[in-house]
């Protein structure tokens, strides 16, 4: 089964979606199924891109048997109802137009 899970923040980031998210892709990338996940690229709390992520619209890589696709979204260090809104759509765009361009999933999860 094609599961495709969408959640703004994942791993490295520390909150509790990856927590919760990570070893949930992990465990059904385990049991056979074809998994990617699709977060902003790493930059929660601070506001700014985490060392060695970031420079790409789609940064792809491979996390524990599944597929994780960071997309390129709005980060700023001043955190503004209007910056932060910025960021939650930027992510909202970013993740549709890359999951737009994929294999249409048998499932999606989508983790607020």
């Amino acid at each position: 089964m094609r599961v495709l899970i969408l959640t703004q923040y994942f791993t490295p980031e520390i909150t509790a979606a990856p927590l919760r998210l990570h070893p949930f892709a992990k465990g059904l990338a385990d049991r056979g199924h074809e998994v990617t996940v699709i977060s902003e690229t790493p930059s929660h709390p601070g506001g700014t891109v985490l060392p060695g992520y970031g420079g790409r619209i789609v940064d792809r890589r491979q996390l524990d048997g599944f597929r994780q696709l960071y997309v390129a979204t709005y980060a700023s260090p001043r955190r503004t109802a209007v910056r932060r809104l910025s960021s939650y759509a930027s992510y909202a765009g970013a993740a549709l137009a890359t999951a737009s361009l994929m294999r249409r999933p048998d499932v999606v999860l989508a983790s607020s």
